[in-house]
């Protein structure tokens, strides 16, 4: 049965969830997860973004997640999306800036900042679960910009979320602090001081490693 659910197509298994309660529990199984991905197609997170009205047109915040179909010679991006969800209609994000900081396995990490919020979301855009990161303040002396970044790792299969608070015009580097959030585990955890000054608010994350354009190190200061 296991093997009959993992070849089916994502919308059919969450329809298949809500028909029998034994499917409910293999489908939600981590070893049934991973079975599904291993033989899912290849496909992409599109975030269709324009945060400010322009032109009389309303701000865009559109996901979509996109197969990509192989063929001898090309790829070919599959034109009908399997997901397409609204961000202007959750309720959640009404009236805030919303930042995609990276897309794992079909999860995608959420940063909502406003004047009255500054979440993390790890959302399953498909299934319209999210759980919300606990906040984390900045302690330090002086203005700081949240770096972030989003992957699952290769050893133990956890997702994870790095953050940085990136000092802004204080010396020296070193006083930048960074911090992990293990999903499960319910708490963040310091990585201590980064020596580096960032470009961006988030880094890619590609084989099992995040990735930041470094602008200055400490030994440049020298």
């Amino acid at each position: 049965m296991v093997d009959s659910l993992s070849r089916l197509p994502l919308k059919t298994i969450i329809h298949c969830k809500c028909v029998y309660k034994k499917w409910l529990d293999l489908v939600s199984d981590s070893y049934f997860v991973n079975l599904h991905l291993s033989r899912s197609p290849v496909g992409l997170m599109i975030y269709h973004y324009l945060e400010k009205e322009l032109m009389g047109h309303p701000k865009l915040r559109i996901l979509k997640w996109a197969e990509v179909k192989d063929k001898v010679n090309h790829h070919n991006l599959h034109h009908d999306p399997v997901m397409s969800l609204d961000l202007n209609l959750v309720p959640i994000f009404q009236d805030s800036q919303i930042l995609l900081m990276g897309s794992v396995n079909g999860l995608i990490c959420l940063w909502q900042v406003s004047a009255k919020s500054d979440n993390i979301y790890i959302c399953n855009p498909i299934t319209r679960e999210y759980m919300i990161l606990p906040r984390q303040q900045y302690h330090g002396k002086g203005y700081a910009i949240n770096v972030h970044c989003f992957g699952v790792s290769l050893l133990s299969h956890e997702y994870k979320v790095i953050q940085i608070f990136q000092r802004v015009l204080i010396l020296p580097l070193n006083l930048t602090e960074a911090e992990v959030y293990t999903l499960g585990m319910g708490h963040w955890r310091s990585l201590g001081h980064v020596p580096y000054k960032i470009n961006g608010f988030h880094g890619p994350y590609l084989n099992g490693h995040a990735h930041w354009s470094i602008v200055v190190d400490q030994d440049s200061l020298e």
